[in-house]
């Protein structure tokens, strides 16, 4: 709710009041959704893409759902450690998040995307997570 106040300038309590305050804890949640205890995205870049498209799609905010969900995925790729190799400008940030919005990328494309930009914070251990997960 922190980042919906911070972009959208509402108080935080307005935020917590609005109806569709369970599409943004489930969309929060869905990078952690597992079954029997596995998961189902267990690929870093796969968690941060799913992010940030259910944050667009569920329309969790009246307002500034596109802003909110590229500040949290820029928040989600830093806390883990993650660093940008090639850090967007405005331009290819705005296209993602509108190519998102208008349904013309799903997961799969923006973790394509995400792939070519992100560094994992250890590469030889992600690259054997990646192996052992296949």
């Amino acid at each position: 709710m922190l980042v919906a106040a911070e972009v959208t300038g509402l108080d935080v309590n307005e935020i917590a009041t609005q109806q569709c305050q369970h599409l943004a804890d489930m969309a929060l949640h869905a990078p952690t959704a597992s079954f029997e205890g596995k998961e189902f995205y267990p690929d870093f870049i796969e968690k941060a893409a799913l992010l940030v498209v259910r944050l667009i799609k569920d329309h969790p905010l009246a307002d500034g759902n596109k802003r909110a969900a590229w500040v949290s995925l820029r928040m989600f790729i830093e806390m883990n450690d993650w660093t940008w190799t090639a850090y967007p400008d405005v331009v290819e940030a705005e296209r993602v998040v509108l190519l998102i919005a208008v349904n013309d990328w799903d997961r799969p494309d923006v973790s394509e995307w995400l792939r070519g930009r992100l560094a994992p914070p250890d590469l030889d251990a992600y690259i054997k997570a990646r192996r052992e997960s296949r």
